[in-house]
């Protein structure tokens, strides 16, 4: 074997180990919150919402679960705390929907067939945010009919973003909290990876948590806001998908990213 390989590879290992010692703390931090499962999950159903994310470093994100735990529940699956989510986007084949986003429009659509691994459940899902910065989600269980799908896409896309290919895949581990006062729920993704839709194997960019903060708009979180405040976090347009095509597809423009992928290399 040659020895840069085999350095690679050794190297691949340690960063796996790590990240692997860090999810075992985690998940050990989050046996001090109380959880609901999927069921309750229903009454806290967001599907029409205001978002506001926030990148930052798994050393925050330590303080983050440190400081929640009394005014957050924990979303539990099968005994699990920590979920795995696999993604796989839809865009035209010249990345329309990509490049609505980059050059800043506010009336944009994003497309995805989520899957749940440890629930082993898949949607496909459409994402809509309006130009007042308002998230509408809407879904379809699959696997289905071919007859439902394409009546689902068509009811839910402009009629250009319809003739859609697969265009990248994603994975990372997600912890769902849920507020205890107000409608409110807070995602926390760690171990983030990405691939064209052909690869194989994912692109992964460790040291990074995202967080999103969902709330019906008539929501407040004051606790949480004043906690960012205190460890001074400010909001962050990452988007997954078009974070991960910039990253994987570098003939396509990217100039409106280059900022979140510099803070992005800082942490990894």
């Amino acid at each position: 074997m040659k020895p840069v390989l085999l350095f690679e590879l050794m190297l691949e290992s340690v960063i796996g180990e790590s990240v692997v010692s860090q999810n075992l703390y985690i998940e050990s931090l989050l046996q001090d919150y109380d959880s609901i499962g999927l069921s309750d999950l229903n009454e806290h159903n967001l599907q029409r919402r205001i978002d506001s994310k926030y990148v930052f470093s798994y050393q925050v994100l330590i303080e983050l679960l440190n400081r929640l735990s009394n005014e957050f529940y924990v979303l539990e699956v099968n005994n699990k705390r920590l979920q795995t989510y696999n993604n796989i986007y839809f865009d035209t084949p010249d990345f329309k929907l990509y490049n609505k986003h980059h050059n800043g429009h506010k009336n944009r659509y994003k497309v995805r067939k989520r899957h749940y691994k440890d629930s082993n459940i898949s949607f496909l899902e459409v994402k809509h945010k309006d130009n007042k910065s308002v998230t509408t989600k809407t879904r379809i269980k699959v696997p289905n009919s071919r007859a439902n799908i394409k009546s689902f896409i068509y009811e839910n896309l402009p009629k250009e973003y319809t003739k859609l290919v697969p265009s990248l895949k994603n994975q990372y581990k997600r912890i769902a909290l849920i507020s205890k006062q107000d409608i409110v729920r807070l995602t926390l993704d760690i171990d983030l990876g990405f691939s064209t839709a052909e690869a194989k194997t994912l692109r992964p960019i460790n040291g990074l948590a995202i967080a999103e903060l969902k709330r019906d708009s008539s929501a407040k979180s004051e606790s949480f806001d004043a906690l960012l405040h205190q460890i001074n976090l400010r909001t962050s347009s990452f988007s997954k998908y078009c974070i991960g095509t910039s990253l994987n597809h570098p003939e396509l423009k990217y100039n409106r990213f280059k900022p979140i992928i510099t803070q992005i290399r800082k942490f990894s």
